[in-house]
């Protein structure tokens, strides 16, 4: 009984009211401390002033005990100014003090309370995102087992499938690779690879499957090549062309695009959405972070994506920034250390020059 009544608490006590309450009292408590404190030295004052005038009323007649009384007073008042001070001094440094360890206790507590709501909201997030490819696949396989089908119905049924079997891979891939990330475990398996293709087949393939209603623009050089790892370059593409595909409305534009200059390869995916705020920018690389409340948000998702994205493309030497679009949306701009070959094998000279220019973090 005792343990269900301190849980009845505990779920309706908020960590944040129970902050303020706290600094109220403390507040209270130094507001008291310094005007008793204020009035006991200036009642001490007035004693020693009211001591030194009787001695001075009953010596009048000896010149010295007056100047002695009036020693007396001014000694009085310096004590007393003496005491005021030291009370103001200690009493402002206290009270900086309060201030600064209020506001980094409130900002931890604010900062803790965002990461649990994060959180819960991946974890709603994520439940949904599990439970839609496995009720297609569930749907297309009991499909198959419970009727006869000609073989065109068959094999539409098994591409839905395997596009839900890997929708399903790329999340469980994404959360992998976060809790790698977190743990600093994770190790970059580096190879020379032409990210021009990457880039070519993924955005194909995620048009096909993902951007139907809306208009794409491809622009990509080829035979642009990155030392790096296969599986984060991948995720780098993915996760920036189905956050285009995501937040942009039907018949909205994407444009992707791969230049190179200067060993330097820049891919950029615009969108047409609807941006994002200045204010937001700095955040949506962040763990867990989503623009927008949980009330309002229509699109669905994780928030480990660009997560993932700036991290990994810093472990490839790499930096990404997002820009404004014109009129409306967001630009990604993803700029990463390349080297170009001339034949379609990959010149394993040129590798090798590039692999002895750069120096690469393997892990994180």
């Amino acid at each position: 009984m005792l343990f269900k009544r301190l849980n009845f608490f505990r779920h309706r006590l908020k960590p944040l009211p129970i902050f303020y309450l706290f600094m109220l009292y403390v507040l209270t408590f130094f507001i008291w401390w310094t005007v008793f404190h204020f009035e006991s030295i200036k009642e001490i004052h007035n004693l020693y002033i009211e001591k030194a005038e009787l001695v001075d009323r009953f010596t009048q007649l000896d010149p010295n005990n007056q100047q002695n009384s009036q020693l007396a007073i001014d000694r009085a008042n310096i004590k007393y100014r003496s005491s005021r001070n030291m009370i103001l001094g200690e009493g402002a440094v206290f009270f900086i003090i309060l201030l600064i360890a209020a506001y980094w206790i409130h900002r931890g507590f604010k900062r803790e309370l965002i990461l649990n709501a994060q959180q819960r909201n991946f974890m709603l997030s994520i439940t949904h995102e599990l439970k839609s490819p496995l009720a297609g696949i569930r749907l297309s396989t009991e499909t198959m087992l419970s009727r006869i089908l000609d073989h065109q119905r068959q094999k539409k049924l098994l591409q839905n499938a395997l596009k839900d079997t890997e929708r399903l891979q790329n999340l469980v891939e994404n959360i992998l690779t976060a809790a790698k990330l977190e743990n600093q475990s994770m190790e970059l398996d580096l190879a020379a690879i032409e990210w021009s293709s990457i880039i070519d087949d993924i955005s194909h393939e995620l048009i096909e499957t993902l951007g139907q209603q809306r208009q794409f623009a491809l622009d990509i050089e080829p035979n642009i090549w990155v030392h790096g790892d296969r599986m984060a370059l991948i995720s780098i593409v993915t996760n920036l062309v189905e956050n285009a595909i995501k937040y942009t409305e039907n018949r909205g534009k994407i444009a992707i695009s791969l230049k190179s200059a200067d060993n330097l390869a820049q891919l950029i995916v615009a969108d047409t959405g609807k941006g994002i705020a200045d204010v937001e920018k700095n955040k949506i690389f962040q763990k867990f972070y989503r623009i927008g409340s949980e009330e309002t948000r229509r699109t669905k998702g994780t928030g480990l994506g660009l997560f993932l994205v700036e991290q990994l493309v810093a472990m490839h030497n790499g930096k990404i920034k997002i820009t404004d679009n014109v009129p409306n949306g967001s630009v990604f701009v993803v700029e990463m250390p390349c080297f170009k070959t001339n034949t379609t094998d990959t010149d394993n000279d040129a590798r090798h020059n590039y692999d002895e220019e750069l120096e690469f973090d393997h892990d994180v």
